[in-house]
């Protein structure tokens, strides 16, 4: 399932003997003025999908406090959205140069991938909001029970990546590298030879189990989940104080869940439909408008930018470990900074010690022998200097290379002292 044109109703293909053959043309022109629109929108969502997803995979992977059941299933829906986002420079390339490729082995695998990088993401995040929508509903419905476990929600994500697989086995083995007879090499959907597995009946089956079905089933779980957050009454062993803030804060990770099922519902409704029409109806495709056809799986695409910006709108957990994580790298980057500071000053001191040697020794070889002085000792006897007295010029003798390497390790210790700190006072203060 590509993002534009499937090959039924592809937008550069002739079809010679009953074989799809890619061709150098297209069937419209896209204006100049949609193409800049249209990679503008593409670059911005692709680096707020790309930085935002990579920033919640990063705190939920190195804050240990913050891998719960829900935010492990938030961060496999963040790799769902990643997987899309990867996609966008090839979506883009097809609005300038159309379905042109290159061949070899790397060229199939790399097609086969784009190709089914749109129909993988939809399937892996709709089947892991189901997940988030059950592990919510079990939470609150049975709050004294510990009924998903980490170690079953990571079957359950297991179970989520073999069904994506396995709808995309259909989009594998028609997806290939075709050249034309006039040498022209273009990334295609054949559906030809692969009755009754049909185009028809892949997208009416994958937008009933990946779109239709899982958010019926999410709607009804969240609104039992609902009606029964909204009505619980207040336990007798708890306080009305403890207990209005833990609802409260339950209230806003279940408003967040339902906020990120109704934000993908919204996202890829128009391209749903825009699938379906182009599946059941011959040459509607062309009878759409050209910008609306170019633009409708871009609601799509913006879904993988919008969930980041979510989970940081409404938790304040991601915004705590965000602000936390920022400032350790600034820190550590100060820190580094510094280091190298003060190991150019001390190279410094040293050359500038070593240099200062010569002058000393012709200082003591001008010392006059007590013995040497006149007997009546009109001049007092020249001695060395006793550095040990306080009115003295105190000398700073150069440390060792051992002394060197024991105080930068001295140092490198405290400052993973006042990590570990932050880490502590992190562990114990942060809740999910």
């Amino acid at each position: 399932m590509e993002g534009f044109a499937s090959e039924n109703v592809s937008s550069g293909s002739n079809i010679t003997n009953g074989t799809s053959v890619p061709g150098p043309h297209q069937l419209f022109v896209v204006p100049t003025s949609l193409k800049i629109g249209v990679t503008f929108f593409a670059v911005v969502i692709f680096v707020v999908a790309l930085i935002g997803n990579t920033i919640i995979l990063y705190i939920v992977c190195s804050c240990r406090h913050m891998r719960n059941t829900t935010n492990i299933l938030i961060a496999n829906m963040a790799v769902a959205d990643l997987w899309i986002t990867i996609d966008i420079p090839y979506v883009i390339k097809w609005l300038f140069v159309g379905r042109s490729w290159f061949g070899g082995v790397f060229g199939k695998i790399l097609c086969q991938f784009c190709h089914s990088a749109q129909a993988g993401s939809i399937a892996c995040s709709i089947f892991t909001l189901v997940c988030i929508s059950l592990d919510r509903s079990l939470a609150i419905l049975f709050p004294m029970k510990n009924i998903l476990t980490i170690r079953i929600v990571k079957i359950m994500i297991t179970v989520v990546w073999l069904l994506t697989l396995a709808f995309l086995i259909p989009l594998f083995i028609v997806t290939d590298v075709i050249e034309s007879p006039i040498g022209y090499v273009g990334c295609n959907e054949v559906w030809e030879n692969m009755e009754p597995v049909s185009y028809r009946n892949y997208i009416f089956a994958f937008s009933l189990c990946t779109y239709a079905f899982p958010l019926t089933l999410i709607t009804a779980m969240y609104t039992l989940t609902g009606l029964r957050l909204w009505n619980r009454k207040v336990p007798g062993h708890r306080s009305l104080r403890v207990h209005k803030r833990i609802q409260s804060s339950t209230k806003r990770a279940t408003a967040m869940l339902i906020t990120v099922v109704v934000v993908f519902a919204i996202c890829w409704f128009p391209f749903q439909i825009r699938e379906l029409i182009e599946s059941f109806g011959s040459g509607v495709q062309i009878q759409l408008p050209l910008t609306l056809f170019i633009l409708l799986p871009w609601f799509g695409f913006a879904n993988a930018a919008i969930n980041p910006i979510l989970y940081f709108v409404f938790s304040e957990n991601y915004r705590r470990e965000f602000k936390r994580t920022f400032t350790r790298m600034s820190r550590r980057r100060r820190r580094s900074s510094s280091s190298q500071v003060s190991r150019g000053m001390t190279l410094r001191t040293r050359i500038s010690l070593s240099t200062s040697v010569p002058l000393q020794k012709l200082r003591n070889d001008s010392y006059i022998p007590a013995d040497s002085q006149p007997s009546h000792e009109l001049f007092p006897k020249r001695t060395h200097p006793d550095i040990s007295k306080s009115d003295s010029p105190k000398v700073c003798l150069m440390p060792t290379e051992e002394n060197l390497e024991s105080e930068s390790v001295c140092g490198s210790m405290e400052g993973n002292t006042s990590e570990n700190i932050e880490i502590d006072i992190t562990m114990d203060n942060g809740h999910c």
